[in-house]
């Protein structure tokens, strides 16, 4: 008798699982990208028990570093069913601590890139009003962009022995454009705080890309400092004050000082209210000026203010606009 004749369908899909499990044991060339193909089919099918094989044998039969069985555990990441979408973070290593991973070996960063990008190259698609489309679902790319960020920090410990390699520096720019297009309106607050807080820690390691790669930017960073979220609101602000490192040198520095000097100084001494209006009315005018590259240093120097103390509203009868060299003259 057939040992399956009398399963359904469902049971037949999980005996055949089991059978292909135990023969094969890791696949190469043309079988690995044949069920690469079959893997990537079946995640998409209404049946769950499909779903779950695909998951199944793309975490069994392939090893962290095969970015086509990653890529469908990010599909699994946003799966109805819990269990699938366990098994699926399990396969990208989300679900382990930092302690559990430690000699776990991640893909490249420009492989898995690539890969991602082959599959949906509208990942790089991104407007200033943040209106783009997104091509996922949320917790694909929420997963996607945490795993990302671990394929990051993996080749960045390799690249410090020889100061980074330009393929590195490209990929690293290419993941700053799908963590831009991840900010898009139709995004989560999870998926908003976990791609601004991965673009503050590449910017912390790698801060003349990041700063390179937005200093053109500030107006759309700008408009994220009233983000709902907290943590993305946080994020943003830092990754202004990085961007600022890429201002010309006179303005840059006469915008830093001004914050510096008028936060010691309100440490100090009571400062007269007429010249802190006008501190600060010169740092909002920048600010608020769509075309300056100085807003990020300027929204930083007010930073360092309200740090001293609540910042006052305008006296707007005082108005009037002062350059921030003409200010620094003040002190």
């Amino acid at each position: 008798m057939n040992p399956i004749q009398d399963f359904s369908p469902k049971k037949i899909v999980s005996f055949l699982s089991n059978k292909i499990h135990c023969s094969l044991k890791t696949p190469y060339g043309f079988l690995a990208s044949l069920l690469t193909i079959k893997f990537s089919e079946m995640i998409t099918i209404e049946e769950s028990e499909v779903r779950f094989c695909a998951v199944r044998w793309a975490t069994s039969l392939f090893d962290l570093q095969h970015c086509p069985s990653r890529f469908i555990c990010m599909l699994g990441a946003a799966d109805a069913k819990l269990d699938i979408r366990e098994m699926a973070l399990e396969g990208l290593c989300l679900l382990k601590s930092e302690s559990q991973i430690i000699g776990f070996v991640y893909p490249n960063l420009g492989t898995m890139l690539d890969y991602i990008l082959r599959q949906q190259p509208k990942l790089l698609e991104s407007r200033e009003t943040r209106e783009q489309n997104l091509v996922f679902s949320l917790n694909t790319y929420v997963a996607m962009i945490k795993f990302l960020l671990k394929c990051f920090e993996s080749e960045l410990d390799q690249n410090k022995s020889f100061g980074g390699s330009s393929e590195f520096m490209s990929s690293v720019k290419t993941l700053c454009s799908i963590l831009e297009h991840s900010m898009s309106f139709e995004g989560s607050v999870e998926m908003h705080a976990n791609a601004s807080k991965a673009l503050l820690i590449i910017g912390s390691h790698m801060p003349e890309v990041v700063a390179s790669h937005f200093a053109a930017k500030v107006s759309w960073l700008k408009q994220l400092l009233s983000h709902v979220d907290w943590d993305t609101r946080e994020s943003i602000a830092r990754l202004l004050g990085i961007v600022s490192s890429a201002l010309p040198i006179p303005d840059h520095g006469a915008l830093c000082a001004i914050g510096y000097v008028t936060a010691n100084y309100l440490s100090t001494t009571p400062m007269p209210e007429i010249l802190l209006q006008d501190t600060i009315r010169c740092l909002v005018d920048v600010v608020n000026s769509e075309t300056s590259a100085l807003a990020a240093t300027a929204m930083q120097a007010l930073g360092h203010i309200g740090l001293r103390i609540p910042l006052p509203p305008l006296d707007d009868s005082n108005s009037g606009k002062l350059k921030p060299d003409s200010l620094m003259s003040l002190f």
